[in-house]
């Protein structure tokens, strides 16, 4: 019986030591290929990590930053950055009801001017004295609901705005896989167990700390400069919502130039122009951001991944963060461009 055990065991012994040592080999892969468990439960400095990838990716910024430049506007109440302010309105339709009636002034003005112009230089005919009165009764449209026609161009940018975040959710989505990913591979990285002896634990304990130590070094300025740049980008997020709520209100002023018979070539035209710029650079604004924040994920994913030196991404992580910044202020002036301002 011996023998019938024994000599298949000879004669098959390099099969059954490999076997043996490919199962060894994939169980020590799964007790070391770290879980989502393994990430959320990370303490200490490799949690410290993980806050500084959040810091730069920052999925979770881009609602914020989508609840600024999205503004609602009722007529009773206005909504930015999240807030909804029930005082401001009332202080917008009183300054707007002055500055209505000093556009109602100017409006008279500027079409008497046209007129006087027309017999100056003996023009008057009536086709010219239809138009001036056509100008006139338009004048008086856009004088009487100047601020509706602001916050509506606004309300169509926030739709576009949206637009753009419901097609960066679903690469967000793969995004956020992707990090997970990253953070388990950081983990391995700061966990890796070569003994159970004594000197190997102290080796491995020294070994992941000094891993660790140098990821925090590595992330910590491109972590730093993306705060930096989440707060240029709110102050420009502000800055447009309140710019677009001063336009709306001294916007009678905008418009009433019109009744001069100027057309295309008139202050109004240019005035309404304008406000689309303004609207139209907080797309670009939500534009810059995403593509700057996908930008970074690559450049990052690409060297910790695929086991490429990780320090050769930081500068370059460190440059986008520049790029976004620089988008972000140079937004309006983009906006212009587009539309043919500049």
């Amino acid at each position: 019986m011996k023998q019938y055990v024994i000599g298949p065991v000879t004669y098959y012994r390099r099969q059954i030591f490999a076997f043996v040592m490919c199962g060894l080999l994939l169980c020590s892969m799964i007790a070391y290929c770290a879980t989502e468990a393994d990430v959320n439960g990370a303490t200490g400095m490799v949690k410290t990590i993980y806050g500084l990838l959040d810091d730069i990716f920052d999925i979770s910024g881009m609602e914020e930053i989508k609840s600024l430049l999205i503004i609602e506007y009722s007529g009773s109440t206005m909504t930015a950055g999240g807030i909804t302010f029930t005082n401001l309105t009332g202080v917008i339709h009183t300054m707007y009801k002055t500055f209505q009636n000093l556009g109602v002034i100017m409006l008279i003005i500027f079409f008497g001017v046209g007129i006087l112009e027309s017999f100056s230089f003996q023009q008057m005919y009536v086709e010219k004295m239809v138009r001036q009165f056509i100008f006139l009764c338009i004048g008086i449209v856009l004088v009487s609901n100047s601020m509706d026609m602001v916050f509506g161009i606004g309300n169509v940018f926030s739709a576009l705005i949206q637009k753009i975040v419901n097609n960066a959710t679903v690469s967000n989505a793969n995004m956020t896989l992707q990090i997970m990913e990253l953070k388990k591979v950081i983990y391995d990285q700061c966990n890796v167990s070569t003994g159970t002896g004594l000197k190997a634990s102290i080796s491995d304990v020294v070994s992941n700390m000094a891993t660790a130590v140098s990821y925090l070094i590595q992330l910590f300025i491109p972590s730093l400069i993306a705060k930096l740049s989440n707060v240029v980008v709110s102050v420009m997020c502000w800055s447009r919502f309140i710019e677009l709520v001063i336009m709306a209100i001294v916007s009678p002023l905008t418009v009433c130039d019109i009744s001069s018979g100027g057309g295309m070539n008139s202050n109004a035209v240019r005035g309404v122009k304008n406000v689309i710029a303004l609207a139209l650079s907080g797309a670009i604004i939500m534009l810059a951001v995403f593509i700057c924040q996908q930008i970074q994920f690559g450049i990052l994913s690409a060297n910790v991944l695929d086991g490429a030196n990780f320090m050769s991404c930081i500068w370059k992580e460190i440059v986008v963060a520049i790029v976004q910044v620089g988008l972000v202020v140079k937004a309006p002036g983009i906006a212009k461009q587009v539309l043919g301002m500049n």
